[in-house]
């Protein structure tokens, strides 16, 4: 009978421990949505080589947060030109503000999407993927091809 009642004990302080972390992961992630449209909304500095000029942000379309990635959607046919420095300065930025926020990773993440039209198809695409490291602080910005196949 103890055995039995250290058991169910054991489940429903697990089942709470996890729905308190689901509810702080939740409102971690509203926390961070908002910040990234304030990064949005704040007016262009030149001095301030961080911020996305207005035409770079003229051509970020939407975006979320999928287990722990900003996942960001551009405008169709976004210029090459364009995607690497919003790629850069949104990963950039998404890593400060999650680490503000307490959430310590090794490496930040960001993936970038972009409608396109390949072969006469137009599709959504993942264009890009940039990381932050939080050790050194250096942003890496991989581009790829918008192809049908990744070989």
């Amino acid at each position: 009978m103890k055995i039995t009642r250290y058991i169910v004990v054991s489940i429903l302080s697990g089942l709470v421990l996890f729905s308190l972390g689901c509810v702080k992961q939740t409102l971690t992630d509203k926390q961070l949505l908002q910040e990234i449209q304030i990064f949005l909304d704040t007016p262009y500095d030149p001095d301030n080589p961080d911020l996305l000029t207005p035409e770079e942000r003229s051509y970020v379309s939407s975006y979320s947060i999928f287990h722990n990635i900003l996942k960001v959607q551009l405008v169709d046919d976004t210029p090459q030109e364009f995607r690497k420095p919003i790629a850069a300065k949104m990963v950039k930025h998404f890593a400060l503000t999650r680490r503000e926020l307490g959430v310590l990773e090794q490496v930040y993440r960001l993936q970038l999407f972009v409608r396109l039209e390949v072969d006469r198809e137009r599709s959504n695409f993942h264009i890009a993927d940039a990381r932050f490291e939080n050790r050194t602080e250096r942003v890496i910005v991989e581009e790829y091809a918008a192809t049908r196949s990744r070989r």
